[in-house]
């Protein structure tokens, strides 16, 4: 097995990374989704993004929380858990980067030039799809999106509480 090596900076924005969504969790106010949009956006920089949530009573993903506009590709086709990108994504559980998609914008009311799709998995199972777009081609480094990974697992804990309907057994 591999171990994965982390740098003595990435393991403190980690440890900070645990102390928010702790917070988070903890938190009863209405405005904590615009608050992890927020977090996140220290972390990577995204105009538009949305959090899908995998509902195990339907077996298809739900749109969760969005800050800008709801962001997905090829959204008119349907995959195995929901339309979109965002339903490739969850049936193959990887992350999909697509960094230069300026020809793929002329029927659209948003411009994206980079799409990024992370699946959230929690002991294996999907829990959901974080959906980011920036109007900027190459708008996301793999550096950046390594560090948006490490915090996946703090992610699937939130939607496991926020969204009963994650939790049911089918």
């Amino acid at each position: 097995m591999t171990m994965t090596k982390y740098s003595e900076g990435q393991i403190k924005k980690l440890q900070h990374v645990i102390e928010f969504f702790e917070q988070l969790n903890l938190s009863n106010t209405d405005d904590k989704y615009e608050k992890l949009f927020t977090y996140l956006s220290k972390f990577i920089k995204f105009e538009h993004g949305t959090l899908f949530f995998f509902n195990k009573s339907t077996n298809k993903l739900d749109k969760f929380v969005s800050t800008g506009k709801t962001v997905d590709l090829i959204d008119e086709i349907y995959f195995k858990f929901g339309y979109g990108l965002s339903g490739w994504n969850a049936k193959k559980k990887r992350m999909l980067l697509l960094n230069n998609l300026k020809t793929l914008n002329n029927n659209r009311d948003v411009e994206i030039c980079s799409f990024l799709s992370l699946p959230i998995i929690s002991e294996m199972n999907l829990v959901g799809v974080l959906n980011l777009s920036h109007s900027k081609e190459n708008a996301f480094s793999l550096k950046k999106i390594k560090l948006l990974e490490m915090m996946m697992p703090l992610l699937a804990s939130f939607i496991t509480k926020e969204c009963p309907e994650s939790r049911k057994d089918i």
